[in-house]
């Protein structure tokens, strides 16, 4: 294509087996380029890259889906599923819009190669289910919730700033770049949660402040690490949690916590 791509709903599922031990059918990709680097909006759109379901063989695999150029996320929720087998998800561009974006890669990875929200935050983002989940630049956005164990690694490339909470949860949690939440309280808490590592990078900070309200007193959110089992932290960059200014009496930074069986 030659433009810009206006795209609402694509659907590829693999054909169901319903007889025997037989195998569900694979999905097939999906692929949107508009060849001369426009953007590809999306419009409450839900993209679908599903393996066929079986009754007693394997789920197909699912396919990658793959956008080219950038993409804004324009009017209404996002959905895009490769469902619970292989398929990965791919955004070779930046990526803007303030809509909420659900991903769901099953056994694949979800990659972000350009700068996401830089013109425009995205509002909240959740990873219902992935392998490896990688960010390369900046990342801004109305929260980041890895709402299902991831399988790989989570890798923060670029300072992730949020005006919500912050999750991820996975099996090694690599930030080489920091997280930022503004929001104070509950809505600006950083979870980290992994089975093997998190690694924080040297010259990056978790950052947990409040956005100033004349006179308030909302806490910073909190900073929680766990780590289970032979796990560990290496944290060689910084954590800092800072409360709101205030006339009064100013509010407190929020608490930091590391839970880790095999030392930090």
């Amino acid at each position: 294509a030659n433009g810009v791509g206006k795209v609402s709903d694509i659907t590829t599922t693999g054909g169901a087996a319903s007889a025997n031990s037989n195998n569900g059918g694979a999905a097939g990709a999906i692929t949107i380029t508009t060849g001369t680097n426009n953007v590809i909006t999306l419009d409450s759109s839900t993209l679908t890259a599903a393996g066929g379901t079986s009754s007693g063989g394997t789920a197909g695999a699912g396919a990658t889906i793959n956008f080219d150029d950038p993409v804004s996320l324009a009017v209404g929720a996002v959905v895009i599923t490769t469902g619970a087998t292989a398929g990965n998800i791919t955004f070779d561009q930046t990526v803007n819009g303030a809509q909420t974006l659900a991903l769901t890669a099953g056994t694949g990875n979800i990659t972000f190669t350009g700068v996401v929200g830089g013109t425009t935050a995205l509002g909240a983002v959740t990873v219902n289910l992935a392998a490896n989940v990688t960010t390369s630049a900046a990342f801004s956005s109305a929260g980041f919730n890895q709402a299902v164990t991831g399988t790989g690694t989570t890798q923060i490339g670029g300072l992730l700033t949020s005006t919500g909470a912050v999750t991820l949860e996975t099996v090694t949690i690599d930030l080489n770049a920091g997280i930022t939440t503004t929001a104070g309280a509950g809505a600006g808490l950083v979870t980290l949660t992994a089975s093997t590592l998190v690694d924080l990078a040297g010259g990056s900070t978790i950052t947990t402040t409040a956005t100033a309200t004349a006179n308030d007193t909302v806490i910073s959110g909190a900073v929680d690490i766990n780590v289970s089992g032979t796990g560990t932290v290496n944290l060689v960059g910084e954590i800092v949690t800072t409360g709101d200014t205030s006339n009064s009496a100013a509010a407190a930074g929020g608490a930091v916590t590391i839970d880790t069986a095999n030392g930090v």
